[in-house]
């Protein structure tokens, strides 16, 4: 499962107006749909939080998928006046190695996506035991923007 939340929204929100804070989660939202598998599952967590709940998805997975979230949202501006640019912070947790219950892998992705923040932000924590390389890119790991796509023919 991914936790992560949209960096500095408050912002935002403070700057344009909460209406265009909701108009953003929903083409935040619409993007992410656009980048997973249908079945997959998307759920605004609360706030300008997401759980994305990745069946059957293994951890290495699971991570290059966050990164590559991370990149597809901070490439593109998303419309409006002024047209914006965000990013997200991302916490990646799995089963059984974080736990066998939903509160377990909540609390272990939140972690890492709070971890991801103190860290520059834009960036995808999936293990907290060592600080993997930086690739050169914001992300961790050694996954690319280029990898294949995961959408279901």
């Amino acid at each position: 499962m991914l936790l992560f939340d949209v960096d500095h929204f408050k912002t935002v929100n403070d700057a344009f107006g909460h209406q265009r804070g909701d108009v953003l989660l929903r083409q935040l939202a619409e993007r992410i749909q656009e980048l997973i598998r249908s079945d997959d599952l998307l759920c605004r967590y609360g706030g300008d939080e997401f759980v994305l709940l990745l069946p059957h998805t293994g951890p290495e997975e699971a991570l290059r998928l966050a990164i590559r979230l991370a990149d597809e949202v901070r490439a593109r501006e998303f419309p409006g006046t002024p047209p914006l640019h965000l990013s997200i912070s991302l916490g990646v947790a799995s089963s059984p190695a974080d736990g066998a219950d939903a509160e377990a892998l909540v609390a272990a992705a939140d972690r890492r996506n709070y971890l991801a923040k103190r860290r520059g932000r834009g960036q995808a924590v999936g293990d907290t035991s060592r600080r993997p390389p930086r690739t050169g890119r914001r992300g961790c790991g050694s996954a690319t923007a280029s990898s294949p796509s995961r959408r279901s023919s």
